[in-house]
């Protein structure tokens, strides 16, 4: 792959204001928030570009992110996508209606939505959360510890971010800062139906299909859970891997972590078996 660059365009504009007529980002938390909003472009861009979802470097090699210098006035960061060959460009726009840039922005403001509680825009990029459905799960959860960095400089009401791409735009605020950053576990566990999509057996984490909720959700299973359990998880992830059934006949109890919503961000579970009883 060559080093040198192909195309380069900007790519979304990063403004932050405070209510005051100078904005001055504070230098700690501007920091991390910048280096949040750095990652979860980069795992987006990647995830296009490549077709899979990483949680850490090295990334695609197809394209660099660049911050061009800022300006005075409210605090903005000019953020450039540069693809690396021409090769790279034609592949991924081929039948595209937007420039490769406006859809690595669209598909970064869906996966903010979802992780900050907002409702997503019908662009086309709602065709790739519904028929990668797992995979975008998987990338929603890789970014979102990126998206609560980029928070961080966010102080009070007065306080936002606001990114934009030409005529498309998102923000965050105060209540999307409080969605990220709240995880209240149910007090009381909780039983399903479904199957699993994936199991790292190493950290006893994957991704399950609850059929009462239509989708998959992270999971961990708990420290104390018996031998069983985790063979039964292995069990249904092997069951799908091989027959792609939409439901299992897995049963599994499990304690959930919550949105201020109520919806569910990720849930421990405690006990699994092939049997419609616990």
């Amino acid at each position: 792959m060559s080093t040198e660059e192909y195309l380069r365009e900007p790519f979304f504009l990063y403004r932050y204001e405070d209510g005051s007529e100078r904005s001055l980002l504070p230098a700690d938390l501007g920091a991390w928030s910048l280096e949040g909003m750095a990652h979860a472009a980069t795992l987006t861009t990647h995830f296009i570009l490549e077709g899979n979802v990483r949680h850490r470097a090295p990334y695609s090699e197809k394209f660099r992110i660049y911050i061009e210098p800022p300006k005075r006035g409210s605090w903005e960061a000019q953020f450039v996508l540069a693809l690396m060959s021409p090769e790279v460009w034609a592949g991924v726009a081929a039948g595209l209606s937007v420039s490769v840039p406006t859809l690595a922005f669209k598909l970064l403001r869906r996966i903010s939505n979802r992780a900050t509680g907002v409702p997503a825009k019908d662009d086309e990029t709602k065709a790739i959360e519904e028929t990668h459905s797992g995979t975008f799960d998987a990338l929603v959860e890789a970014a979102e510890p990126a998206l609560k960095r980029a928070h961080k400089v966010i102080r009070g009401e007065r306080t936002s971010i606001g990114f934009s791409a030409g005529r498309f735009s998102f923000a965050f605020n105060k209540e999307t800062k409080e969605y990220i950053e709240t995880n209240e576990w149910d007090d009381t566990p909780s039983e399903a139906k479904g199957n699993v999509a994936s199991l790292n057996v190493n950290n006893r984490t994957g991704r399950v299909f609850i059929n009462d909720l239509g989708r998959s959700v992270p999971f961990l299973i708990h420290k104390m859970a018996d031998t069983q359990t985790m063979i039964s998880v292995a069990r249904s992830l092997e069951n799908y891997a091989s027959t792609r059934l939409a439901n299992s006949n897995l049963t599994f109890r499990y304690r959930a972590m919550r949105a201020p919503d109520g919806s569910i961000k990720r849930i421990e579970i405690q006990y699994a078996r092939f049997d419609f009883g616990i």
